[in-house]
């Protein structure tokens, strides 16, 4: 046993005492009240250690409770869970506490298993005139902070045992009272503002008032809600904007683990490969989001605020998406159009605007030579990763330089195709567009669902699966022209990133972190640590089991629930088919019905009678396929929650349709 007192934790320490034990020890190095205590880390071995400090410090009452590994964490507090004993006052009575503390901590929870490494906390007791809890943030509206007192001790209140007074402060706009004096009631608000700021998430606070002081005896993150997950979302901008998570990265990506959430950072940033491809053709991102980026994750999901990505293609030209098109029309975000909207323009960009012209007829003439020249650069990167694909990465430091490689000049390459793919969409006539024929890949063993995940299994994993969709789907085809680049680009980049997965997949056998690897960061490999990948996995699976919606607005009212929009055209009646897998099997006149249009589900594609998703772009490999096949294909945001499976529908592609029959 190791009995470290709190205020002296280093981080290897910190790394093993569980959540509660870090936020009280961050509270004493910032100089705040907190009872006396230690940090009690493998509580089941001899207590002498722990024993001896209590006898130094004159033997006080003491308080014994968990601090287990996941515990207090960002996305669940495993409130309750596990056993706390109070008024702890004798020898016998503390080794008995630390052993039925720690025991209590393997048991199941209602979060589902343990919580990981014991760990436990004993801290003196005071006995307060008034004790309470404080939450920086108000659960149930996002907004404002929220205070609960009771006279006495506080467990009568976090038990549930007792009704507190409780305050509720918004601004300037006060609900409730409590018994705190006004001068006790500025400096809890005032803590509150500041753990905010020491620990960068608003906190829940359990508080004690003594003699006229202000003691803190717990502060944990506020654990979140829908409400708080988006207010935080809303407070990340100050322009009338949309966060979409119907963006073209989420149909493969849509709640990336933190490996993945780093390597589509770096690839979408201004120093990545989509700010590479923009500089190719004059095209640049405004200030901001030079310096932030337009991805954000709420709620472990992935959302773009379209907004910043609308100026993240010439700066401050006043760009904009139609907000109220897309509250009228939530499936529009799946293929947003970019309109001026000259209100929004600058007295700078006016000044500016004779230089703007040249900078958009500059982006033309490079745009046109590109389609020349940019072909044989293509093929030369396209031959070097498929050579290099098959070396491993040795060492975490060469990991790390594959990592820079593939999110800086592979995605140079492959969103550059997608670019000039785009450009010869747009600049083909309607009628013609049926001529542009599209790249399929013959080779399907390194892609898989959710293919952009590093965490999600390729085919080749899963040798059954792989067997029969090379027996069953449809057969590559090769195209030529600027066109097919898109899909072989994308091609080629997921092999590179199968290529990081192995290597992930190794540091994590050698390391016997498994595939808890992927929730650490490149920087992270060097010295892994197995309990921040662990809590980092649980609090994922915390948070997406909030549910959030697909639109977020800044203001006013949210989208409207039930419309779609087509992306294959056609009509089709059938039976709706919610399948789990590509690997099943469609029943007689299935219509499929499925999240996204993640290339996996292609494979199906032939043999359903139409497609309903709830995501995906008209340029996605998924409507891509459709079309080509003659599927209709309507793209409806509330299709998993608003269709049974057996439900008889009509999918009408032209309109953007979907009617029970």
């Amino acid at each position: 046993m190791r009995a470290i007192p709190l205020g002296l934790l280093t981080p290897d320490d910190a790394r093993f005492a569980g959540g509660k034990a870090r936020g009280l020890d961050a509270l004493l190095k910032a100089g705040l009240s907190v009872p006396r205590g230690w940090a009690v880390l493998e509580p089941e071995s001899d207590p002498a250690p722990l024993l001896e400090a209590w006898r130094a410090a004159g033997s006080p009452p003491v308080a014994v409770r968990s601090s287990a590994a996941m515990e207090d964490g960002a996305a669940a507090s495993y409130a309750g869970q596990f056993l706390s004993l109070l008024d702890v006052r004798s020898e016998q009575v503390l080794r008995e506490a630390l052993t039925r503390v720690a025991a209590s901590q393997k048991q199941p929870t209602a979060y589902g298993g343990s919580a990981g490494v014991a760990a436990v906390v004993v801290q003196e007791m005071i006995e307060p005139e008034m004790a309470g809890v404080a939450f920086g943030r108000d659960p149930a509206t996002g907004e404002g902070v929220v205070i609960e007192a009771v006279l006495g001790r506080g467990d009568a209140l976090v038990s549930g045992a007792a009704t507190p007074d409780r305050l509720r402060v918004a601004g300037e706009k006060r609900e409730g009272s409590t018994p705190l004096v006004r001068e006790m009631e500025r400096e809890l608000l005032g803590r509150l503002a500041g753990l905010e700021k020491l620990f960068g998430v608003p906190q829940d606070v359990e508080w004690a008032v003594l003699k006229g002081r202000l003691w803190l005896l717990q502060s944990r993150p506020v654990t979140p809600t829908a409400a708080i997950l988006l207010s935080d979302l809303r407070r990340s901008s100050r322009e009338d904007t949309c966060w979409s998570a119907a963006y073209s990265l989420a149909e493969t990506c849509p709640a990336p683990t933190p490996m993945t959430w780093e390597f589509l950072k770096r690839m979408m940033s201004w120093e990545g490969g989509l700010g590479r491809a923009y500089r190719r053709f004059g095209f640049f991102f405004r200030e901001d989001v030079k310096r932030d980026g337009f991805l954000r994750l709420c709620g472990g999901r992935l959302y773009a605020d379209l907004g910043l990505e609308a100026a993240s293609y010439f700066g401050e030209w006043p760009l904009a998406h139609d907000l109220d098109a897309l509250r009228q029309n939530p499936a529009l975000a799946a293929r947003p159009e970019l309109k001026p909207d000259w209100k929004r323009a600058s007295a700078a960009f006016w000044l500016k605007l004779p230089w703007y012209f040249w900078k958009l007829s500059s982006a033309q003439r490079r745009l046109t030579a590109a389609r020349a020249s940019f072909p044989a650069e293509f093929a030369d990167w396209e031959r070097a990763v498929r050579t290099r694909t098959s070396l491993r990465a040795s060492s975490p430091a060469q990991f790390r330089e594959r990592f820079r490689r593939c999110t800086e000049d592979s995605a140079e390459m492959a969103i550059t195709a997608s670019i000039l793919a785009s450009a010869e969409w747009e600049r083909t006539p309607a009628p013609k567009r049926g001529d542009l024929r599209a790249w399929m890949p013959s080779d399907l063993a390194h892609r898989g669902p959710a293919e952009m995940e590093l965490a999600e299994p390729r085919w080749r994993e899963r040798p059954e699966e792989l067997e029969r969709f090379r027996r069953e789907a449809p057969a590559g085809r090769d195209a030529g022209g600027i066109y097919a680049l898109r899909e072989r680009g994308k091609d080629a980049l997921l092999l590179e990133t199968e290529t990081l997965r192995l290597d992930l997949l190794e540091f994590g056998r050698a390391s016997g972190l498994g595939t808890d690897v992927f929730f650490l960061t490149p920087e992270e490999l060097d010295r892994p640590d197995p309990a921040l990948a662990a809590r980092r996995r649980r609090e994922r699976e915390s948070l997406l089991r909030i549910p959030l919606p697909t639109l977020v607005f800044s203001r006013g009212a949210t989208a409207a629930p039930t419309s779609g929009a087509g992306l294959s055209p056609g009509t089709a009646e059938g039976v709706a088919w919610l399948p789990a897998s590509p690997a099943e099997t469609p029943p007689a006149e299935a219509v499929l019905v499925v999240a996204s249009l993640d290339p996996s589900w292609t494979l199906l594609f032939s043999r359903v009678r139409a497609v309903v998703s709830g995501r995906g772009g008209l340029l996605s490999h998924g409507a891509i396929v459709a079309r080509e096949l003659g599927v209709p294909c309507v793209l409806w945001p509330e299709a998993l929650e608003r269709l049974a499976a057996g439900t008889r529908v009509k999918v009408d592609g032209d309109r953007g349709t979907v009617h029970v029959t």
